[in-house]
């Protein structure tokens, strides 16, 4: 009977047209440890040793059942870290009773009055974002948006906290440029002149600093580093600092929403354009509004309000988009390093319009520790009719021309690793790591906003694709909408994920955080085919593992995505356990 039972499954299974999609299996219910009950294994997963008892497959809806959220905690005071760790229930983890906290820095403990607002979520941001709409700031009254405490961790979510210690560093607090140079050190032996190292090493730093180009000198002085780093544009990344230079914020208007006008005049210097620079003022985006549109050289420089500390100005690429923010942050290490600039010493300004964003705090504990954050229409208000001098002004490098748009061959970036170093140490998550004797997987659950916003791309047959990967032995699932979140509990949520799955977008700039043997297996779809190469690349640069799937116009997952997934996580696992062994 048996036997005649199995017959009549895969012939079933042959003729169905449906036998492609996942299909959620009458499976007894998932013991927290999989020892508890052996090693259960769909059919179709490779390397079967035991089969479970076959059972009819459950049929398969076209899409996953309507999303119960999760309730968010009721409204009251935010609770101090140090009180919340001490008298929350803290779950134990289901794997070794490893303590589960996805929880680093409280990042909306910071001064509403200097609009160094809530960390907040993804969710909360863009409400706040549609009430202000393009009306300029300053807004009457704070606009502080967390009304609540913070999302509540789910009970059944896997993290490690306290398990590693941070690697030890010789560097001096805020040395961006000796990090550089310690990470490139200990992944292996530099190649001079190599191509991937002047283009994500040692070598890019290096690069720079020989071509350190005196645009204007006398007095004031403006120079700018240059270097083709961005493979796609015909157009040099510049590192532009300008010393002895003037600010007059009034001749800084309100362009197209969230952008500035710049007019001459808003930056002045007095010095003298060298011929040998005719040629090399191309510039994009924001620092084309600098020392394009608003430069202008001056025989004399009158100075109401002066400036000691330096001043690094940055126009945002975004104000809620992780994906966005990470060019900025990568390329802000660039900037430091090269300029051998500390975080210690550093004074921020955001030159843009846009909401102050749950990512500010992570902003300034990331590149400005021990100064607040200053905002160009504050900073509008306070000095009208006014022209502040600058001793030492720096200007961002636009985000187009970030590298993880790049394609190419090279594996391996201590400029990238050194970036998610700083944030994770930013937020508190250095001594997160994941479970050791199980593989974590976190699956990114694609979600509309409570606000209304609709995300696209998403996968239909959600809870079949997690159901089947929880059937894998020795694997811990974590099913979650990152957005839901604030993000020092995203990166820690990251760091202890051995595996991250998702649908090609924003949420996949998770990879990141990922520890160093971890993996990321993509999802495409006919609206983002696999010619999207932005998260292969990144996981190139990190050197992580990297496997994708395309699915059809249905956005189900087939049956025969496991064997790619399968592969993956054994490459996953591999390393892990051989780092583990070290």
């Amino acid at each position: 009977l048996l036997a005649i039972s199995w017959v009549s499954l895969v012939c079933t299974h042959v003729r169905s047209p449906a036998s492609r999609a996942l299909a959620v299996q009458t499976l007894p219910p998932r013991a927290r440890n999989q020892r508890e009950r052996g090693p259960v294994q769909l059919p179709f997963v490779q390397h079967i040793r035991t089969l479970p008892t076959p059972t009819p497959a459950a049929p398969l809806e076209h899409s996953d059942p309507p999303v119960t959220r999760t309730p968010q905690a009721s409204h009251g005071p935010i609770v101090p870290l140090a009180e919340r760790r001490d008298s929350a229930k803290v779950p134990t983890n289901d794997v070794q009773g490893t303590r589960k906290l996805c929880s680093g820095v409280v990042l909306d403990q910071a001064d509403a009055k200097v609009r160094q607002h809530p960390g907040g979520t993804e969710s909360e941001a863009l409400t706040e974002r549609r009430k202000l709409g393009s009306r300029n700031w300053p807004i009457a009254g704070d606009a502080v948006w967390r009304e609540r405490a913070r999302p509540v961790i789910p009970k059944d979510l896997a993290c490690s906290q306290g398990r590693v210690q941070p690697r030890a560093t010789r560097c001096a607090l805020g040395d961006v440029r000796c990090r550089w140079q310690e990470i490139a050190s200990l992944h292996g032996t530099r190649h001079e002149h190599d191509r991937c190292d002047e283009t994500y090493g040692v070598g890019i730093l290096e690069a720079f600093a020989n071509r350190d180009v005196a645009m204007c000198t006398g007095q004031s002085r403006v120079s700018c580093m240059q270097h083709r780093v961005h493979s796609s544009h015909a157009i040099d990344t510049s590192i532009c600092t300008a010393t002895g230079s003037a600010v007059t914020f009034d001749r800084i208007g309100d362009g197209d929403f969230p952008w500035l006008a710049f007019e001459p005049g808003a930056l002045e210097a007095k010095c003298e354009v060298t011929s040998s620079s005719r040629n090399r003022w191309n510039f994009m985006h924001c620092l084309q509004d600098w020392m394009g549109l608003g430069f202008k050289t001056s025989k004399s420089l009158k100075c109401d309000v002066h400036v000691s500390t330096p001043t690094l100005f940055v126009t945002r690429s975004g104000d809620y988009s992780p994906f966005a923010l990470a060019h900025d942050w990568v390329n802000t290490v660039l900037l430091l390093a090269a300029r051998n600039l500390s975080t210690v010493d550093i004074q921020i300004v955001m030159m843009d319009r846009m909401t102050v964003g749950f990512y500010s705090p992570v902003w300034q504990r990331l590149f400005s520790p021990r100064h607040e954050l200053l905002w160009f229409p504050d900073l509008r208000e306070r000095y009208r009719g006014k022209t502040v001098c600058f001793d030492e002004a720096h200007f961002n490098i636009p985000a187009r021309l970030s590298p993880l748009y790049n394609e190419d061959d090279c594996v391996g970036s201590p400029w990238i690793r050194l970036t998610s170093e700083l944030v994770t140490e930013a937020v508190g998550a250095r001594t997160t790591a994941p479970i050791q004797d199980a593989l974590v997987v976190t699956v990114i659950i694609r979600k509309n906003y409570g606000t209304g916003h609709p995300i696209g791309r998403r996968i239909q047959n959600n809870h079949a694709l997690v159901q089947m990967l929880r059937t894998i032995p020795d694997v811990v699932v974590n099913a979650l909408d990152y957005a839901e979140f604030d993000f020092d509990q995203q990166v820690n949520i990251s760091r202890s994920t051995d595996v991250l799955v998702g649908m090609h977008g924003a949420g996949l700039i998770q990879a990141m955080f990922l520890p160093e043997h971890g993996g990321v297996f993509e999802f495409f779809c006919p609206d983002r085919p696999s010619s999207n190469i932005r998260y292969r690349e990144l996981s190139k640069r990190l050197a992580l593992q990297y496997a994708s799937f395309s699915l059809g116009d249905d956005y189900m997952v087939p049956r025969d995505f496991a064997p790619r997934f399968v592969s993956l996580a054994e490459q996953v696992r591999r390393t892990k356990q051989h780092r583990h062994s070290k």
